[in-house]
């Protein structure tokens, strides 16, 4: 991805000292709020045209969020598909207005309906039994920082994930078995814990921000990863740092274990990611 997308919008879910706001999901019974925009419309049938053979499963969009203070937040969700979405975050990338986010997207007490095309994934920092923090580097051939090292995993919410109690802890479990290898049925809200809701822009795409704890060590995670076809994975590396660790600065700082050597480049979202998780865990150790 060549544009400098970065994060314009975060809204916390969890707090040192205040209580974890429930979240509820569910499929929005009518039409996408851009369904009317003849612009995506032409796009995505031109998309598919010139992308015949590609995979264009249906995922899941943002659609519209209420909350209430110290309340519960509701995400509503729609399906789409990745010929929808791709050519509206190209676009958005060579014009950063279309469609922009106003700044009323963080405040809590109003709905907010989502006005673009999205995608909606979950963005798990991962701990495991001996302190570490799992990195990995992200597969040169991906659409969205390809090559640039990443302090959590990434994976897209499908429609299928709204059948359970909670579509981002289903998507983190379906995360963990198909990039690492690591079996866990479903997330439990105690071990994983949505930290916040955060939103890039100019791709406009939505991620969950978690972290979880593993009953692995890091080695033992590594070892089942070797067992992960690479047709499944996004991953072509995977390091680990300490879960001490709270700052972009603090991670290139640090020689990681295997070859000693820093790591380069980053996902733009890793300081949020960094910043949410390190204080999770410290607020957990006291």
């Amino acid at each position: 991805m060549t544009s400098n997308s970065s994060v314009v919008r975060i809204i916390e879910l969890w707090r040192p000292l205040r209580p974890l706001l429930p979240v509820d999901c569910l499929m929005s019974v009518g039409s996408l709020p851009w369904a009317s925009d003849s612009t995506v419309e032409e796009d995505a049938k031109q998309w598919r045209a010139s992308h015949v053979g590609e995979r264009n499963d249906e995922k899941l969009a943002l659609v519209s969020l209420r909350a209430k203070p110290l309340g519960s937040v509701t995400f509503e969700f729609g399906k789409t598909t990745w010929a929808e979405v791709r050519p509206a975050n190209l676009r958005r990338e060579r014009d950063p207005t279309i469609g922009e986010v106003d700044s009323a997207v963080g405040v809590f007490a109003r709905t907010h309906l989502w006005p673009a095309p999205n995608l909606c994934a979950v963005h798990v920092a991962v701990r495991t039994s001996d302190n570490a923090l799992v990195l990995s580097r992200r597969a040169a051939d991906l659409a969205f920082y390809p090559g640039s090292w990443s302090a959590s995993f990434e994976e897209q919410l499908d429609p299928a994930d709204l059948l359970s109690g909670s579509a981002p802890h289903r998507a983190a479990a379906r995360g963990l078995r198909e990039e690492f290898g690591v079996e866990i049925g479903e997330a439990r809200d105690e071990d994983f814990v949505i930290l916040a809701l955060i939103v890039e822009w100019p791709s406009g795409n939505v991620g969950w921000v978690m972290a979880g704890d593993l009953d692995l060590t890091f080695g033992e995670v590594a070892e089942r990863r070797t067992n992960v076809p690479s047709s499944m994975a996004e991953w072509d590396d995977l390091r680990s740092a300490s879960s001490a660790t709270g700052s972009v600065a603090e991670l290139q700082q640090s020689r990681l274990p295997l070859d000693g050597q820093p790591i380069g480049a980053v996902h733009p979202t890793v300081a949020i990611r960094l910043a949410l998780a390190s204080a999770y865990w410290a607020a957990r150790s006291r």
